[in-house]
């Protein structure tokens, strides 16, 4: 085998399910014929599987630089995340007394509510969703409890219609406020999801303690291959986060079909889970 193959194969291992408690068996056998732990780092970071590997690693013998680097990865999510849980729920607050309706996706509620444990995935944001005739509102109720508006460009803005803008919270996380699942107008226009559907399909989940609406389970698997594939669907993070969400979660097949079709994204959805199903 290969470096480059022997590299896939442990960085696959790591991230597969496993107890997270032991390396999975691969690894001391890969890591054994001088398996270059660095270039597995690198790969691990360009994944964002970063999680994975320091908790697979423990147990194993490697360079005392190397596990530095991957326990500060992993304490640095860790702290992110607590972080980010904070600001969702100051925008919890903000938008209940303000009474939009809203939900959350990604962030900490799929750490929280999709993955068998939160610390095994990472993220770098903080993603709401409001209707889009609510999104004045929105904001002045996220500026109301200490959120800073960060985007200035009006003119630029109304050119280009993003389907979000950004907000900093109060404990530092950005905010991506959504009107739209969508960021991009052709992808809009390619993928129809309706923003006032998936508030009216939401589901509530528990997160610290406090009820968070989220998408529902068919809509957030929906949403993950959709953004996987959007995006290349080539890093492993991805195909963990649908391994996850068909896992750690009940699923109604026949629902999950009809939604992939509304949002006119069932060959995504498909092509996603193949290659989620493969790895």
């Amino acid at each position: 085998m290969h470096q480059a193959e022997e590299l896939g194969s442990l960085l696959v291992a790591c991230t597969r399910d496993h107890d997270w408690d032991l390396p999975p068996p691969e690894a001391e056998r890969l890591l054994s014929q001088g398996f270059d732990v660095e270039r597995l780092l690198q790969a691990a970071r360009l994944h964002g599987v970063e999680a994975c590997a320091h908790l697979s690693l423990r147990g194993v013998t490697v360079g005392s630089r190397e596990r530095e680097m991957l326990e500060e990865a992993y304490l640095s999510a860790l702290q992110w995340h607590a972080r980010a849980s904070h600001d969702l729920a100051i925008a919890a607050t903000a938008f209940d007394r303000a009474a939009v309706p809203w939900l959350t996706f990604k962030g900490p509620v799929l750490a929280e509510g999709i993955y068998q444990r939160p610390d095994l995935r990472s993220y770098g944001d903080l993603d709401l969703l409001v209707p889009p005739d609510r999104l004045g509102d929105a904001i002045r109720a996220l500026e109301a409890v200490g959120g800073e508006l960060l985007d200035r460009n009006w003119h630029l803005a109304m050119n280009r219609m993003p389907g979000e803008l950004h907000i900093r919270m109060p404990t530092g996380t950005t905010a991506d406020l959504h009107w739209h699942i969508m960021n991009d107008p052709m992808l809009r226009d390619a993928f129809p999801a309706d923003t006032n559907d998936m508030l009216d399909k939401a589901r509530t989940v528990e997160i610290d303690g406090r009820a968070i609406r989220t998408l529902s389970a068919e809509d957030t698997l929906v949403h993950l291959a959709l953004h996987a594939c959007m995006s290349g669907g080539y890093r492993l993070l991805w195909s963990k986060d649908l391994e996850q969400a068909v896992r750690q979660t009940d699923l109604d097949w026949e629902e999950e079909v009809t939604r992939a079709r509304r949002w006119g994204a069932g060959p995504c959805t498909a092509a996603m889970l193949s290659v989620a199903s493969r790895a």
